[in-house]
């Protein structure tokens, strides 16, 4: 199952942050400090139910906060979570069987920690009741207040116990019988006021028969509980775990200890997983020769030592682990001295790294068959702008094993990818309170300039740290060849490495001039790929002579088409799979290939789709940026249809020939 959509309320900064679309691979929360990265994440957390909120966390002033300081609503009428998952094929075969057509789930989460879950598609009706439990509990409560009342005349003393008693009483009557930890604390209460009671011997006992008879029926009703198929269901969901620190490293551990219990510490448990460092080869190998421990150790040693290094650029590392004295060692060789130290001793950084690194890949390693979801707020601050982008890199690479779904929060430029915008959910802080979006297809201006606003990085401070800046006039563009480039390097062929190009977006042909005078004042190195048509001729009369061939290349001078969009770089029937996968929710009937052809071949392509939504009476409802958001999961292997592979293979030439136009027009510029 994958987390698809999130809507968080009434938490901190948040009246309703909006219905959240969630990546199915990675999700990046960009915005300024206190705009309410953080408090999304947490509340996302909240779907696990051991999770619980304060009231000092509702927003303060707020309408919701106010009613419920002024007793006209209870915790149980507070909505502060909405999340949906959606079913993957993998999932179908763990699913209770009254759900195996379901194709997602829908949970809302309650301030007093009440959940409803809601199937979503077909299913068998549910006749599950937990009335019986509730009705027995109900009477076993009437039989309490019988008990007390019938010896009030016998025993006065314990009159002046009767309101706390009564109120006891009824605050268990009214528990939401769904929640078994309200439930425990109404009993636990319960018991409290009935042990403040002066009692005699034949009130104790009458008092504790029934109090047995409650604590059977607890037990009965979770049980009850544990049977609801929609419960079931709920247990089956991957529950977000949520990081905002790394765990301490340590240096050493008992060799005892670790045999004993190599969970005892984190970073030994780390090590025994990934590393292959296991309890039973320490017991062995202890009682062997020193060459023969080296040789077991610097198996483990390299093993680990690999790993690591393929995510961090920076610097090869070896890592070494081993017995000294009576303890297992944890120690890096220092290439400039050529002696080992312990990984305690070096930078702040290279800890926080290293932990990084061994958590994630054990989480990695320890989770389920299915996806696991990880929530991470504000990773790599103690790294510089080098090391940040390494773990960027190595996120996208868990992620893309599809074992986790990745959430993180930033205001790190170089944790931000604006090749993959459509990962980027914008956090802004509103009068309203806080709200979050996707980067919207009209922005206006310098796309990079809105994200780098919002967490603080103004233009002449960065452009991601890329030494070059690749334009484009809108966000489908960027999409497009964001994703083509990088299928390009998953397949071996010749693509632009994302550490030497930034790519942007600056809304239209006609704001180039504008933009590329900005550009050019700032001293940056940059290339503008342009569509090819009427509003370029009139655009070129803007620019001052010798900047149009300096710095642009239209779309014509790949496709050879006087009017040509990037879009017309895609064979039509790619584009076409693309479109489907777009609409197919959105429209009862989608047109057949054929449909869209009889607009005229030598159309551009996105014309001939305009003029199809024209002629079923939906006038301008077509959005380009809809399609290019699918073709990531066209070309990856998030994709389950069936691609034409000669459509992939003209169209990733015609990109090929695109990137060696910018290389060319780069190179040409520096010389």
């Amino acid at each position: 199952m994958k987390l698809q959509t999130v809507r968080v309320q009434s938490y901190k900064s948040i009246i309703d942050s909006g219905t959240v679309e969630i990546e199915s691979k990675i999700t990046t929360l960009v915005g300024m400090t206190e705009a309410g990265k953080s408090s999304f994440l947490r509340m996302l957390s909240g779907i696990d139910k051991n999770i619980v909120f304060q009231e000092n966390e509702l927003p303060n002033g707020s309408n919701i906060s106010q009613k419920f300081t002024n007793n006209e609503i209870t915790a149980k009428d507070i909505l502060q979570l909405t999340v949906t998952y959606v079913i993957e094929e993998s999932d179908k075969n763990i699913l209770p069987n009254e759900f195996k057509n379901i194709t997602g789930i829908t949970i809302k989460r309650y301030f007093d920690v009440h959940f409803d879950i809601e199937p979503i598609g077909e299913y068998q009706p549910i006749s599950f009741s937990l009335q019986k439990d509730i009705d027995t509990i109900n009477q076993i409560l009437q039989n309490l207040s019988n008990i007390f009342s019938n010896n009030e005349g016998r025993l006065p003393t314990i009159t002046p116990h009767r309101e706390n008693f009564m109120k006891a009483i009824e605050n268990l009557k009214q528990t939401t019988f769904t929640n078994l930890k309200e439930v425990d604390i109404s009993i636990q209460s319960l018991n409290n006021v009935i042990n403040t009671i002066p009692k005699d011997a034949p009130l104790q006992n009458d008092f504790n028969l029934q109090i047995n008879e409650l604590n059977n029926a607890r037990k009965s009703l979770g049980n009850s509980i544990a049977e609801d198929p929609k419960n079931k269901l709920y247990e089956l969901i991957p529950k977000p775990l949520y990081k905002d620190k790394v765990f301490k490293l340590e240096d050493k551990i008992s060799v005892d200890e670790f045999i004993a219990n190599p969970s005892k510490s984190t970073t030994f448990h780390c090590l025994a997983v990934i590393g292959g460092l296991n309890p039973s080869g320490v017991q062995n190998i202890r009682k062997r020769d020193l060459a023969a421990q080296n040789s077991y150790f610097e198996v483990v040693s390299k093993n680990l030592s690999d790993q690591l290094n393929s995510f961090w650029t920076q610097e090869n590392y070896t890592f070494k682990i081993g017995i000294k004295g009576t303890d297992l060692s944890f120690t890096v060789l220092d290439k400039t001295t050529g002696k080992e130290t312990s990984v305690l001793e070096r930078s702040e950084g290279f800890k926080w790294w290293t932990a990084f690194f061994l958590d994630l890949s054990l989480s990695l390693a320890l989770g389920s068959s299915g996806t696991n979801i990880l929530l991470l707020d504000n990773p790599a601050t103690e790294l510089h702008d080098e090391g940040k982008g390494d773990v960027q890199k190595f996120l996208t690479k868990v992620a893309n094993t599809g074992k986790l779904q990745i959430i993180y929060a930033t205001h790190e430029r170089a944790l931000i990818d604006p090749w993959r915008i459509e990962r980027i959910r914008l956090v802004e802080k509103r009068p309203e309170g806080t709200q979050i979006e996707k980067v919207r297809t009209e922005t206006k201006g310098d796309l990079l300039n809105r994200i780098r606003r919002s967490i603080g990085s103004p233009a002449k401070y960065s452009l991601f740290g890329a030494p070059r800046t690749i334009a484009f006039e809108g966000i489908s563009d960027i999409l497009f060849f964001s994703a083509f480039n990088e299928y390009l390097e998953q397949i071996d062929k010749p693509f632009l490495n994302k550490d030497w190009y930034s790519i942007n977006a600056f809304n239209g042909v006609s704001k180039a001039p504008e933009f590329c005078s900005q550009y050019k004042n700032l001293g940056l190195d940059f290339v503008v790929v342009i569509d090819s048509g009427s509003a370029t001729k009139n655009m070129k009369d803007e620019l001052q002579n010798g900047d149009f061939e300096k710095f642009f290349i239209e779309i014509k001078d790949i496709v050879n088409k006087q009017e040509a969009d990037i879009e017309d770089l895609i064979e039509p029937t790619l584009y076409h799979e693309a479109f489907v996968k777009a609409y197919e929710k959105f429209l009862e009937s989608l047109p057949r290939f054929s449909e869209i052809e009889k607009m005229g071949k030598s159309k551009k392509c996105i014309t001939k789709y305009n003029e199809w939504f024209d002629s079923i009476g939906k006038k301008g409802a077509f959005n380009k940026t809809l399609v290019a958001n699918q073709m990531f999961q066209i070309l990856m292997k998030t994709y389950d249809g069936q691609i034409d592979k000669d459509a992939v293979t003209k169209t990733c030439d015609n990109f090929t020939k695109l990137i060696n136009k910018i290389q060319e027009k780069f190179e040409k510029n520096v010389s």
